[in-house]
């Protein structure tokens, strides 16, 4: 088993790592990682910074002031110190505290999606109001911060990468923590790919499923998306509606099938997901100008040339 002063050493190793990040439109740099082992004279006395500290206690019970409030901390329990907030901590001196902590300057970037921006201001909400107190550790910050002195103790392939994945997970487990179970609003999601995309996959739903019904609000419903703005992006691109577009592909299926087949319209209709053979002959004449019958005796005669 790895000892107190062993691990303080190593979080002080990591401390020589520049260590920053990325998460949604939050950039976060890490500007202190320090484990504190316990100890019965173990005080910090009252000071404050611009910048936001995690705090974990993996053992023993400590006394925290923050402002003009009070509070105990105990293991397995968290707590935040925000910018700009005086506070203390003191150890109980018969149940000596350790302190694991993550220290960070955290910068919103203005440029970045609109939904990544909601996430982060809310984040941001979150931690700038008023400290509540000590918050137990559902989600496994105390666990994760000793993978990390794990990874810079053992330091295997890749450790280096594996100790900011962590730090991420670290944050984020912060967060909820201070955030409680209760589940976030609703963020309105992002598109996930371009308007060609959306349109290029609707094609694709449209070409598999040509033989069946299908309305606009399926074909939307398949690719996640809102009829409405589907069809709006489609005409744009296409030229087209879904509609039109459909029954297009199915117009193209049957001209294949009125050259290679003998097959009758009411089949060839089946076949092309068209309501039977007159119509079919109707929506033929209206996109080539000539009947199914017609074409059939061209497409045979120019096949035999």
């Amino acid at each position: 088993m790895t000892e107190p002063a062993t691990y303080h050493l190593l979080s002080k190793e990591i401390q020589r790592i520049p260590l920053e990040f990325d998460l949604g439109a939050l950039h976060i740099d890490i500007i202190n990682f320090e484990y504190v082992p316990p100890g019965p004279t173990w005080v910090v006395p009252n000071h404050k910074h611009s910048s936001y500290e995690f705090h974990f206690l993996s053992k023993g019970k400590g006394y925290i002031t923050l402002e003009d409030r009070t509070f105990t901390a105990v293991q397995g329990q968290c707590y935040l110190t925000g910018p700009y907030a005086y506070h203390s901590q003191k150890t109980d001196e018969q149940d000596p505290m350790d302190e694991c902590s993550l220290q960070c300057q955290i910068r919103l970037n203005p440029k970045a999606p609109k939904h990544e921006l909601e996430e982060a201001r809310r984040i941001l909400q979150l931690l700038n109001r008023p400290c509540a107190g000590s918050h137990a550790d559902v989600n496994g910050g105390i666990r994760i911060f000793f993978d990390i002195l794990r990874e810079i103790q053992e330091k295997r392939i890749g450790y280096l990468m594996s100790i900011k994945q962590r730090m991420m997970e670290l944050f984020i487990a912060a967060v909820r923590n201070l955030h409680g179970d209760a589940p976030s609003a609703p963020i309105e999601l992002p598109l996930n790919h371009s308007d060609h995309a959306i349109v290029r996959n609707c094609i694709l739903f449209l070409e598999d499923n040509y033989q069946d019904p299908i309305t606009l609000e399926e074909a939307a419903a398949s690719i996640y998306f809102s009829p409405r703005h589907l069809g709006r992006v489609f005409k744009a691109i296409t030229g087209q509606t879904v509609v039109e577009y459909l029954t297009e592909i199915r117009l193209n299926r049957a001209k294949q099938l009125l050259e290679s087949s003998d097959d009758s319209l009411e089949q060839i209709a089946q076949e092309c997901g068209i309501a039977n053979g007159s119509y079919l002959s109707t929506l033929f004449k209206k996109y080539y100008g000539i009947s199914p019958n017609q074409h059939r005796k061209t497409g045979i005669t120019s096949r035999s040339r």
